[in-house]
Parts: C-alpha cells; sequence; structure tokens
C-alpha cells in the first residue's frame, strides 16, 4: 500500500542533499595495549573511590603536539555525504616521535 503524500521540491531537495559528516580520529592499537588500558582504568576506579572528587582533580590542558609527520587539525577534515558512514580514520601506530607544549 503507497500513500500519495504531496512534498514540495525544496523539502525533498533539503532532505536528499549531501550533508557534511565528520569522522572520528582513532588510534591504532596493538594487541598489548588491551591489558595496559584495563590496568589503567582499574587504577582510575581504584583512585576514584579513594579520594573523593578523583575524576576533577585530573588536569585537561590545552596542549599542542608536534609530531615528525607534522601538524593536523582534525577540525579541517570533512566528509560529504546524504548519510552518515560512520566513518573513521586510523591513525598511525603508537611508536613515532611527537613533542607536547
Amino acid at each position: 500500500m503507497f500513500l500519495n503524500i504531496m512534498t514540495p521540491r525544496h523539502t525533498r531537495l533539503q532532505l536528499h542533499r549531501p550533508k557534511m559528516q565528520l569522522y572520528k580520529n582513532l588510534q591504532a592499537l596493538q594487541l598489548e595495549d588491551h591489558p595496559l588500558r584495563l590496568q589503567f582504568c582499574r587504577w582510575f576506579l581504584q583512585k576514584h573511590a579513594e579520594i573523593q572528587n578523583f575524576s576533577s582533580l585530573v588536569l585537561a590542558t590545552d596542549e599542542a603536539t608536534f609530531t615528525r609527520n607534522g601538524i593536523k587539525n582534525s577540525r579541517n577534515t570533512h566528509i560529504w555525504a546524504v548519510e552518515n558512514p560512520h566513518a573513521v580514520r586510523r591513525n598511525h601506530f603508537q611508536h613515532r616521535f611527537s613533542i607536547n607544549v
């Protein structure tokens, strides 16, 4: 059964035009990384139980990372598509040279 619903042309064009879709930068992990990440999570939960408001004591700073690959601004990279492709861009492996300023 089909419903004949009249939709204005400009509405149809807006529904089906490509939209800017952002992708996530994910670090390529190695097999030995999983136990270390699990160990860190357990340590963090233990500290959170021992020290009141431990998570608020963790500092988040605005840092710049310079690597031998150069400086990359991930906010300037976009994907244009009608539907969100849930795209993922893997970065290089962890073993690289970098300096935080």
